[in-house]
């Protein structure tokens, strides 16, 4: 079982991706920074899961449970708003692209528009 992170905040790394920082200690290890990558979090017990795969309980408070709370609901638009197709061939070359079958390349996109 991991440690409990203890002095914790959570951190908006880009428009998708959270982190947890804080502290952890043990006796035998003494006083180490803490770092991991949101993957999920768990309110209800004041964890979150890393991107690792690993569970992390946090110290609670009712600041940070409202946050995990907040992180919970953002993570959940996002996972809803990238539910659609991904990595779909261009309509025109056949390039990996993010969106529906019928979408362009960049490169397309340009070609199509100088036409």
């Amino acid at each position: 079982m991991n440690p409990v992170v203890q002095h914790w905040e959570l951190r908006r790394m880009d428009e998708v991706t959270w982190e947890v920082v804080g502290v952890t200690y043990t006796p035998r290890s003494g006083r180490r920074d803490f770092r991991a990558t949101v993957h999920a979090v768990h309110p209800e017990d004041s964890a979150i899961t890393g991107t690792d795969g690993d569970r992390y309980p946090l110290e609670p408070s009712t600041t940070g449970t409202e946050a995990l709370f907040v992180v919970q609901a953002d993570l959940a638009l996002l996972e809803r708003q990238c539910s659609g197709p991904r990595d779909m061939p261009c309509a025109g070359c056949g390039a990996p692209v993010v969106g529906t079958p019928d979408e362009l390349c960049f490169h397309c996109e340009g070609l199509e528009a100088s036409a």
